[in-house]
């Protein structure tokens, strides 16, 4: 039984809010977990309706006359909220996010609210599968691995935010932010993980942040992360330089051909270092589980080669195209490597 009910919120001016209503993301997960209730944030930058047409219209419908969900507008300019955009990388305004009463992210949309998506939503959601979005385009992790990455990255920012000064929760933060980078390396769980590093005084503060910056360098990205880029820049100067080893591979993608389901098997990216120093490889992560690279921890000196192992298992019909993400000291600092097949569907297995 879902009861709604709404806590309105200022969207053009900050200051005509309720005094009792909670505009920060904070206070509203917070007061949603503290109800044991579902939150439903629709997200905007402050130049959208308080209530739209469509969710009038839904309130009105007697569908939002119970009370497991609480809808509330989030405005990013509200500086308490603005760091949402970096956890999301929010490409599109209006986006919804809804949590259980857990507080775990359970599906986001991409698309504007409409009467119908609520009611679709919310039906979905009562039946224990919740709608997924399309693929955002600043990621490569698939919609449902993409909730995983949030969730991570959300509960690691919160463990900062509240605790920054309790080494037991900033060790659990690195440890949920290396969890997140080996579901997909971006921006913001780099940018956290070097802010975490420097703040216990770890050498590795530095490394992190070159990447962070790799890969903040398109134009998008460049626009929602700004002032944290020029906040790494200004903190590693020097150290934001390039080495000069160079990861030369033979391939970076790999046509797998035609595989069978369940089964298991091996694919190498050979490369050489033509540069002039060593390279360490720090980390490779892929996009799903049914990739694990491995690699050596050793430096490749210069002319010498080396391989990124990928064990696949074949897990699902059709074609597939995965992402493996090397991250090294070497001036080409990140590395993304396509592994392309096709699992055809075969009788015999059903």
């Amino acid at each position: 039984m879902y009861k709604y009910f709404f806590i309105f919120l200022s969207i053009g001016l900050l200051s005509s809010c309720q005094p009792k209503t909670p505009r920060s993301f904070y206070a509203m997960y917070a007061q949603a977990q503290q109800a044991n209730q579902y939150l439903w944030l629709n997200l905007n930058y402050g130049n959208t309706p308080l209530i739209t047409d469509q969710i009038k219209e839904y309130k009105a419908s007697g569908q939002a006359a119970k009370e497991d969900f609480i809808l509330q507008q989030c405005n990013l300019l509200d500086t308490s909220n603005t760091f949402l955009s970096y956890i999301f990388l929010i490409e599109n305004i209006n986006n919804s996010y809804v949590f259980n009463p857990q507080g775990e992210l359970i599906t986001f949309s991409n698309h504007k609210i409409t009467t119908g998506s609520i009611r679709n939503q919310l039906n979905a959601i009562r039946n224990h599968h919740p709608q997924l979005p399309d693929q955002p385009r600043e990621f490569v992790s698939t919609p449902d691995s993409l909730i995983s990455l949030y969730n991570l990255v959300l509960k690691a920012h919160l463990l900062h935010h509240r605790y920054a000064s309790r080494t037991d929760s900033l060790e659990k933060a690195l440890q949920l932010l290396d969890q997140s980078i080996g579901i997909e390396p971006y921006f913001y769980n780099l940018y956290l993980k070097s802010k975490i590093l420097k703040a216990r005084q770890n050498p590795e503060a530095a490394h992190y942040a070159r990447l962070a910056i790799q890969y903040g360098k398109n134009a998008y990205q460049k626009q929602i992360y700004t002032l944290l880029i020029d906040e790494l820049s200004s903190e590693y100067p020097a150290t934001l330089e390039t080495g000069k080893g160079r990861m030369n591979f033979k391939k970076t993608a790999l046509d797998a051909g035609k595989l069978a389901l369940n089964s298991e098997y091996e694919f190498n990216f050979e490369f050489e270092n033509t540069g002039e120093e060593p390279v360490i490889i720090t980390f490779v992560s892929s996009t799903c589980g049914c990739a694990k690279p491995e690699w050596s921890k050793k430096p490749i000196l210069p002319h010498e080669k080396g391989v990124i192992k990928v064990r696949f298992h074949a897990e699902k019909y059709g074609n597939f195209v995965r992402s493996v993400f090397v991250q090294s000291t070497a001036q080409n600092f990140v590395e993304q490597l396509l592994l392309r097949g096709h699992v055809p569907f075969n009788h015999s297995n059903q």
